[in-house]
């Protein structure tokens, strides 16, 4: 007679194919000026775009238009090298939206070490609040190892920028600077 699966085993496998399940929503489609085009982690949206990667002076950006509960937001992933630092010049990004045209600066409420940073950025818990930095603060790049794959150290950035039924979102990160140069990376456009 075969197994039955736990009732806990049951729920977990239920939670992890909710969260990658193919939900009905609009995605905002990245368009590459520069960079490269990356997609979705879900193996379920494999095909779909998710953001774009940029390569800075010694650092590398990941940009993503996203949405949780129903809000879009903008998602930033710096990865910082060993002997590198990075320092947002301003906390805010520029967002201008085509149809219904409008612009605003909407700021990031902290620089995380923690993934999901719409999420995190505003956790109540202290482990996750212990791991969270102001947006402007001096970020001092690192080594990360995860099994056989190494990295520069990730610092994640989200903000808000409501509900909005916009044809095309444009993204204007704030300069930066790294090992005090000041720098830009060109804007994001998702439609």
């Amino acid at each position: 007679m075969p197994a039955v699966p736990s009732r806990a085993g049951l729920l977990l496998s239920a939670a992890l194919v909710v969260a990658c399940a193919p939900l009905p929503q609009h995605v905002y489609v990245p368009q590459a000026v520069s960079g490269t085009i990356t997609y979705s982690s879900c193996a379920y949206n494999a095909h779909v775009p998710a953001g774009i990667a940029l390569d800075g002076p010694g650092i590398k950006a990941h940009v993503q238009l996203g949405e949780n509960e129903g809000r879009k937001y903008v998602e930033v992933r710096f990865e910082v090298p060993e002997g590198q630092t990075l320092a947002l010049q301003a906390p805010g990004v520029a967002v201008r939206t085509v149809h219904p045209d409008a612009t605003m600066v909407v700021d990031f409420p902290t620089a995380s070490l923690v993934d999901t940073p719409i999420v995190n950025a505003t956790s109540l818990v202290p482990a996750v609040r212990a791991l969270q930095l102001s947006p402007t603060a001096l970020l001092v790049g690192g080594r990360v190892q995860a099994g056989s794959r190494s990295s520069g150290r990730h610092f994640w950035f989200a903000a808000s920028i409501g509900r909005t039924a916009a044809e095309e979102i444009i993204v204007t990160l704030p300069g930066f600077t790294v090992n005090g140069t000041p720098h830009t990376l060109p804007p994001m456009r998702g439609s």
